[in-house]
């Protein structure tokens, strides 16, 4: 694995990355799966990929795009999400058709889950050189239009952040703080970013390996006062 590394940033009023959905049938099917309280996911292997795919002009194809030979090679790059901003999740309800048993076309309600109000900064790696840099040029001059995770939800801000001559892991880790400042306001002065491998690795003992957590300063945070429980008793 080379020491380069592409960080892009995925930062949107919506995002949905898991696509789960359920087809709503009576109100007792409605209130099952709202009261699930599924959580949206952050960013997959396969969104991440299909994002890649487009900007480059890979082909689409109908298949599941993790497994579709056309991103072969994006599937195989070194990934690492930060949560910078962990949003919200939230049920969307939204109308589509099916066809019937009978053959007939019929409107047929869902409802998916979404991430409101989040920011991931998200890096790629892999041993070609070549890839990386078309990867970086394509984030600029896309080949196709670039959305995080479905067509109704386009970036809120340039996804491309910069190349860099780094490991991944040094680079996501050491990369300045991209959350909103509404966000950092409500946020206390010192916190903690998850960090995670969309394919994650394993130890030869077979288990998953956790990705550390990155300590954040947040000089516009607010200061908790410190309660001393023992000396209120």
């Amino acid at each position: 694995m080379s020491d380069r590394a592409i960080l892009m940033q995925f930062a949107a009023p919506t995002q949905s990355w898991d696509g789960q959905r359920a087809a709503l049938r009576g109100d007792d099917a409605l209130s099952t799966s709202v009261k699930r309280g599924r959580l949206a996911s952050p960013p997959t292997a396969t969104g991440i990929a299909g994002l890649l795919g487009a900007a480059l002009g890979r082909p689409r194809t109908d298949g599941p795009r993790l497994f579709s030979p056309e991103l072969a090679d994006l599937r195989e790059l070194d990934m690492l999400v930060r949560i910078d901003q962990p949003g919200r999740s939230r049920n969307e309800f939204r109308v589509t058709r099916r066809r019937s048993s009978t053959g007939r076309t019929v409107p047929q309600l869902l409802v998916e889950t979404v991430l409101d109000d989040a920011v991931f900064l998200v890096g790629v790696a892999g041993p070609s050189r070549q890839l990386l840099d078309e990867i970086e040029y394509a984030l600029t001059h896309p080949r196709y239009a670039l959305y995080l995770g479905k067509r109704e939800f386009p970036p809120c801000r340039p996804i491309l952040i910069a190349g860099v001559d780094q490991s991944i892991d040094r680079a996501v880790r050491e990369h300045e703080w991209i959350a909103g400042m509404p966000w950092r306001r409500r946020m206390e002065m010192s916190l903690t970013l998850r960090t995670y491998r969309p394919l994650p690795r394993r130890r030869d003992d077979g288990q998953f390996v956790r990705e550390p957590d990155v300590l954040i300063h947040n000089p516009a945070g607010v200061e908790r006062p410190r309660v001393d429980w023992l000396s209120a008793l």
